[in-house]
């Protein structure tokens, strides 16, 4: 990635904040992978994606002069309604923000480009990871959020997922809901080539959580 000016960086965060939004933001899915190639055990995982989280996979920090300090919502909204000035981007010592920056575009299309769950080896544990999810250009890792049972994005990384994880496997759909909602995820949002999730025989703890009416978009 070439290096961005500060006013490239702004732009490419507004313009990924708006498609957090629309995509990501106040969402929760319902990641559904096989375990095994050779026979039906099926693994889950429920992800929710919130205000507070695209600052974490922005890589930018907050600013270091107190009166300036704001929360990592703020910094979402500040994002999506163009107002973040450049003294408020402020990039990480260790380099990292411009690696994550240059797969944010990435991210922003977790549900249709994420293909795999894997769970991250031993060079990785300071991540402090569950799951990392997708593909070979990008993949997010998650984090147990205790209160809610839930996983929350927390780092993006600009690696492929197969190079950072022990075991990696195919995702065959992915479900969504709302933040909050105590129904069943009844929305299919992808679906794996030549799968169809009926016809699958998923656990119980798969099928207690979803309800298959609805046409995948």
């Amino acid at each position: 990635m070439e290096k961005m000016s500060i006013n490239e960086v702004r732009s490419l965060l507004f313009r990924c904040a708006k498609e957090y939004k629309i995509k990501l933001c106040d969402r929760q899915f319902l990641i559904i992978f096989k375990k095994s190639s050779e026979s039906d055990i099926y693994g889950f995982f429920e992800a929710k994606f919130k205000a507070g989280n695209f600052q974490h996979l922005s890589g930018i920090e907050h600013p270091s002069d107190k009166k300036n300090i704001q929360s990592s919502a703020g910094f979402f909204r500040k994002c999506y309604s163009n107002k973040l000035s450049n003294s408020e981007i402020i990039f990480k010592k260790d380099g990292t923000t411009r690696l994550k920056l240059k797969v944010l575009p990435y991210a922003m299309d977790f549900v249709k480009l994420a293909k795999m769950v894997g769970i991250p080896d031993d060079k990785t544990a300071e991540l402090d990871v569950s799951f990392m999810s997708g593909g070979i250009k990008y993949c997010l890792g998650f984090r147990k959020d205790e209160d809610s049972n839930t996983y929350i994005p927390v780092t993006l990384l600009d690696r492929d997922i197969r190079t950072i994880c022990t075991d990696t496997y195919q995702i065959l759909g992915i479900m969504e809901k709302a933040c909050g909602d105590q129904n069943s995820y009844n929305r299919i949002r992808y679906t794996a080539k030549n799968i169809d999730l009926r016809k699958l025989n998923l656990p119980d703890e798969i099928k207690n959580r979803i309800q298959l009416s609805e046409n995948k978009d």
